[in-house]
């Protein structure tokens, strides 16, 4: 069920979801009749949705930039592993060749001062971060949840913050705390009625007859 979109998904969503089900039991056809009457094949369609959030340039980056940071620094909130932006910078050491390297070169094989030069820029000649401006960075990334993955906030040190990752079990495509409308649905146990079970059990509602008196001209 999509978070923020309850009442589309079970008026909509669920109602198309019943129709593809129906088409796959071939009980409505898929394509052009003999009467000209044309039936599109229906699927969910958070599938669309779902590849939409795959295809996101600024996610795949977002991902990249946990898993690198996961990888190379670790995940905690220990002494080693939250570190504030000059801490991170430093620790990023830019690997040998590494300035030479193009956006065209394979994703995977970037390393973590790749990627924060790649978002926050720098001075290509000495090879630093843009600091100041990696740390408006993380907090557009802050508590947003990408491949199992979080970034936080952590205690000051030396009166800057500092960042730290958090690795989180049993998280899906769609659960990230984002400003966006996909946010994580609350937990309730208050069991959810599909269309098709409203479709079902509704009854009719039998209107009865009122009696109308007609009104008598005056004289």
């Amino acid at each position: 069920r999509m978070a923020s979109f309850e009442i589309w998904d079970d008026m909509v969503r669920q109602t198309i979801c019943w129709l593809a089900s129906l088409q796959r039991q071939q009980h409505i056809p898929i394509g052009e009749t003999s009467d000209g009457i044309i039936f599109p094949q229906l699927t969910d369609p958070m599938d669309a949705v779902s590849d939409a959030v795959r295809d996101d340039p600024a996610r795949s980056q977002h991902g990249r930039l946990l898993n690198a940071w996961a990888n190379e620094i670790g995940t905690g909130q220990s002494r080693n592993t939250a570190l504030t932006i000059k801490e991170l910078v430093a620790k990023a050491a830019p690997p040998q060749f590494s300035v030479n390297r193009s956006a065209e070169d394979d994703d995977d094989a970037l390393s973590l001062y790749d990627i924060l030069f790649e978002l926050a820029g720098g001075n290509p000649v000495t090879q630093t971060i843009n600091g100041k401006r990696l740390g408006k960075i993380l907090s557009q990334y802050k508590d947003r949840i990408t491949d199992g993955l979080c970034l936080r906030w952590g205690e000051k040190r030396q009166g800057a913050l500092t960042w730290w990752i958090e690795a989180l079990r049993g998280c899906g495509e769609f659960r990230e705390l984002n400003s966006s409308h996909m946010r994580e649905e609350s937990t309730s146990n208050k069991p959810r009625t599909t269309v098709k079970q409203l479709t079902q059990t509704t009854k009719p509602t039998r209107l009865s007859a009122v009696p109308i008196t007609p009104k008598r001209r005056q004289a």
